[in-house]
């Protein structure tokens, strides 16, 4: 692409297309395996691909003029590419929705097990004995400071 002569190589746009169409693929595929923690790995390449991408539409919104020089088949080769791009753009919105649904449900359950565990870990019985385990701690009666004596 060279923004200085307003022209753009559409082989090139559809390069990029199809390489952000491959890793939406592998991102809806790690996503559906629900391993969350490499999305990470992506990223760079897909800003990078991204930024071009913005590149490429500022050229054309700058000179709409060259759509016109595009072949048929370079077009047809575009819409494509673009239709497949823009339907992975939606699997994937909604696979992260999944996602993030799932993430909720588990992180509630997680903190629903630890709040039962502390639960029957806070607080001794009238025979000393704290939480589940049924270990005697206290020698002793309890008491409270309100209690007569």
């Amino acid at each position: 692409m060279n923004t200085q002569t307003s022209t753009i190589n559409f082989d090139d746009v559809i390069i990029v297309i199809k390489r952000l169409t491959e890793l939406l693929n592998q991102e809806i595929q790690m996503i559906k395996e629900m391993k969350l923690a490499q999305i990470h790995t992506l990223q760079d390449e897909k800003i990078k691909l991204l930024t071009l991408m913005e590149n490429f539409k500022e050229v054309i919104s700058e000179s709409p003029e060259i759509l016109d020089s595009i072949d048929k088949s370079t077009k047809d080769k575009l819409i494509a590419v673009n239709e497949n791009f823009e339907n992975l753009v939606n699997e994937d919105g909604e696979q992260l929705i999944k996602a993030r649904k799932v993430h909720g449900i588990i992180m509630e359950s997680i903190r629903k097990v630890l709040d039962d565990q502390r639960k029957q870990t806070m607080g001794y019985n009238g025979q000393g004995v704290v939480g589940g385990d049924k270990k005697k701690i206290l020698t002793s009666m309890p008491f409270s400071i309100n209690s007569s004596i």
